[in-house]
């Protein structure tokens, strides 16, 4: 895989001869945050998705991180997401107001990122992950 202009930085004027750092290619295009990405911990259960006044039974599997001050949550639920896929006319995965009710009871907002009829990719949101899903 080769990177692409954006994602490689190109020396640039006196301070890349005589050594400096490059200018920061992000720099006034948008936040991007290059602390380290620390794996926190790992949720597995049994919950269920709520969306559109309906409740769906999924297994899923969370990965928590932690990025500077922030923290992050990704995962994938399995199950009959085929109710899912129907609300999903566009195919962009953005269905508003969905979220996952953990084993234990506490609700995360997710985004899908990758969605079929027995399994979805999605990114938690909201207080809940920043807060800290782990305890």
């Amino acid at each position: 895989m080769s990177a692409s202009s954006d994602d490689v930085e190109q020396p640039a004027g006196d301070d890349a001869r005589a050594g400096g750092p490059a200018p920061s290619p992000w720099k006034g295009r948008g936040r991007r945050d290059h602390s380290p990405l620390k794996l926190l911990g790992a949720l597995r259960g049994a919950g269920v998705l709520l969306f559109l006044k309906r409740q769906l039974p999924v297994t899923y599997e969370i990965d928590v991180y932690q990025r500077g001050a922030g923290r992050t949550a990704s995962g994938n639920l399995e199950g009959d997401l085929s109710a899912l896929v129907s609300s999903d006319k566009d195919g962009s995965g953005k269905i508003p107001g969905l979220k996952l009710k953990l084993e234990d009871g506490r609700e995360i907002g997710i985004d899908i990122l990758d969605l079929n009829r027995a399994a979805a990719g999605f990114d938690g949101t909201g207080a809940a992950v920043e807060a800290g899903l782990l305890g």
